[in-house]
């Protein structure tokens, strides 16, 4: 009988914050319905990514790197085409797809560094040495 294995803590930080952002897409999609929209949401994704990541799933752990890589190049795009191209002041902010008020254009901008920062060592964990390891183990243990 296999023993359960220790999730280290900052490995449950990432795999949580894949379920939030998973279960955000899902919430944002029934908003949508709700409005008689049709939203399709690839970040629902996410969601499985977190549980498997949290189950030590092999091919979960190449899933979180493809997203994290991908917010990686996306982030520093979008926060420049903010820069550039949008002259106005303030931005709607919109929480699950519903504007609730303005935001300046500077705080979005310095959100999504912060947010670039926090995906980094999102990814600092992921590509860990010992994590990677943990993943090879358990899915090793797995096929005998």
């Amino acid at each position: 009988m296999n023993s359960p294995v220790y999730v280290p803590l900052k490995l449950k930080v990432v795999a949580y914050w894949f379920i939030f952002e998973g279960l955000s897409s899902i919430i944002k999609m029934a908003v949508a319905m709700h409005e008689l929209r049709l939203l399709l949401d690839v970040g629902v994704c996410q969601l499985f990514v977190g549980i498997g990541l949290l189950k030590l799933k092999h091919s979960s752990h190449r899933w979180a790197m493809f997203w994290t890589k991908l917010y990686l190049v996306v982030l520093p795009i979008v926060a420049i085409l903010i820069g550039v191209f949008i002259k106005s002041p303030t931005l709607d902010y919109k929480v699950f797809g519903i504007a609730v008020g303005t935001v300046s254009t500077r705080l979005v901008i310095v959100s999504a560094v912060l947010l670039a920062c926090f995906i980094s060592w999102q990814y600092s964990v992921l590509d860990n040495k010992e994590i990677r390891q943990l993943f090879s183990r358990v899915n090793e243990s797995r096929r005998s």
